[in-house]
């Protein structure tokens, strides 16, 4: 997919139980121009992928990476610094993640939901602060869907 489609701006790989830290790098790495990555159970997932995101991803708005377990502050932290664009993240059921690095993202003004009854909610900011935005779109009706 990433060899090919190098001006992906939407991308989502929710569900993909075998997607590794490995795919996630080579997608990021070819793929630099996303802008939305929806990676919400991806369980195979950790904070490589985290860091191979924030290392080629300049132009990342949101992020999901929900109940991807292998997900710590220390991804989280390294995504929130140098994503400078990024102002939603995923983070619903990341265990790994402290409130620490939620108040890091507070404090870059990005949005990060972080447990919710809905399992598919992202909340993003608005002119008037966080609000709903609603079910991540194609997260749980398209396992492997791509966009321009």
């Amino acid at each position: 997919l990433a060899q090919h489609m190098g001006q992906l701006r939407r991308v989502s790989l929710a569900w993909t139980s075998n997607l590794t830290d490995f795919g996630v790098s080579e997608l990021v790495r070819r793929c630099p121009l996303i802008e939305c990555l929806d990676l919400t159970y991806c369980t195979q997932i950790e904070d490589t992928s985290m860091f191979a995101i924030a290392h080629n991803l300049r132009s990342l708005t949101t992020l999901s990476v929900a109940y991807c377990a292998g997900v710590s502050d220390m991804g989280v932290r390294e995504v929130a610094a140098r994503c400078p664009r990024l102002r939603v993240l995923n983070l619903t059921k990341c265990l790994r993640v402290t409130d620490q690095a939620r108040r890091q993202l507070e404090r870059r003004s990005v949005a990060a939901h972080c447990d919710s009854l809905e399992p598919f909610s992202i909340y993003s900011l608005s002119a008037r602060g966080a609000g709903a935005a609603g079910p991540a779109q194609g997260a749980a009706r398209r396992p492997a869907a791509a966009s321009r």
